[in-house]
């Protein structure tokens, strides 16, 4: 097992993080990327979607400035959760061309700066991979 644990011994944070982010976040890009693939995209609901998305890395933004995770100051789940999908804001492949990757980078830059979302990325980027 991970030492230390990912799920800390009161785990209800980490799991109200997990499922604001598998039932909130994960929704706008994941209809961006379906409108996309439609004949005629409806541009409107895009930048809606947009602007949810660019709110939710707000919403981490605020929660980085408790700790150096999400939650708090130790590597969790919520961390393993969100990092394959906000890495994006940061970080992308330039050879990577898969169109869920593209809305992710695309989506999530608005020229807005959060230095604590860039240094979280960057730390769990560059954590030891097993």
């Amino acid at each position: 097992p991970p030492d230390p644990p990912l799920y800390p011994d009161d785990p209800s944070q980490v799991l109200e993080f997990i499922d604001w982010f598998n039932g909130t976040w994960k929704g706008p890009p994941n209809r961006i990327e379906a409108e996309l693939a439609k004949p005629e995209p409806d541009e409107k609901l895009i930048a809606e979607l947009e602007r949810s998305m660019l709110q939710s890395l707000d919403r981490v933004e605020n929660m980085l400035s408790r700790g150096r995770y999400l939650v708090g100051d130790q590597l969790t789940a919520a961390d393993i959760c969100a990092f394959p999908f906000l890495k994006f804001a940061t970080l992308h492949d330039p050879e990577d061309d898969e169109l869920f990757h593209l809305v992710l980078r695309d989506r999530q830059r608005d020229c807005r700066e959060r230095p604590r979302l860039e240094a979280w990325v960057d730390g769990v980027n560059s954590l030891p991979r097993a």
